[in-house]
């Protein structure tokens, strides 16, 4: 799901795009609310990555809209945990996913929470979110963390320092 927010005049608004999908499973989009299209105004988009044929919804509003106009905001991150090769020259798709956000010029791009960060710089900001809905006070909260990766960083979080946790689910 793709959802767009902006000003319509001193209102603060947001809208979902709802491409057509055609029979031979290509889309388009269109039909988008006037205030979004507003040449002067900035927009935020939170892709809620559903499906991969969403990224192509993605790129169309982009070209649309113009991507230096759009501040894009992904709570998770497609092709996250494909971050190295496992063998016989895979392509590790997050390679190929952050070459095609690169050339798009979005104004801005960033991540809520991924599994990893060492490819991301210079393409895509961090923004933590791990913690959301935890709330430290409860004495009998216990912190899982889903592999090592999660545990190295996170282990040092001063809310959770005293809280018991496991490392296997």
């Amino acid at each position: 799901m793709i959802v767009v927010e902006g000003h319509d005049g001193n209102v603060r608004r947001s809208t979902v795009l709802e491409p057509t999908l055609f029979p031979d499973g290509t889309s388009q989009v269109w039909k988008v609310p006037p205030w979004v299209l507003r040449p002067d105004d900035d927009l935020t988009v939170t892709w809620h990555f559903e499906a991969e044929r969403e990224l192509m919804d993605l790129l169309s509003f982009a070209e649309l809209k113009g991507a230096h106009k759009i501040d894009l905001v992904m709570p998770y991150l497609p092709y996250a945990r494909q971050d190295k090769k496992v063998d016989n020259g895979q392509t590790f798709n997050l390679r190929v996913f952050l070459k095609v956000l690169r050339v798009t010029g979005f104004r801005s791009i960033a991540a809520e929470s991924p599994h990893s960060t060492h490819l991301l710089e210079g393409v895509v900001s961090v923004r933590e979110r791990a913690f959301r809905g935890i709330d430290a006070r409860d004495r009998d909260l216990v912190v899982v963390y889903p592999d090592s990766s999660a545990y190295e960083r996170y282990r040092n979080n001063v809310e959770l320092a005293d809280k018991p946790y496991s490392e296997d689910i």
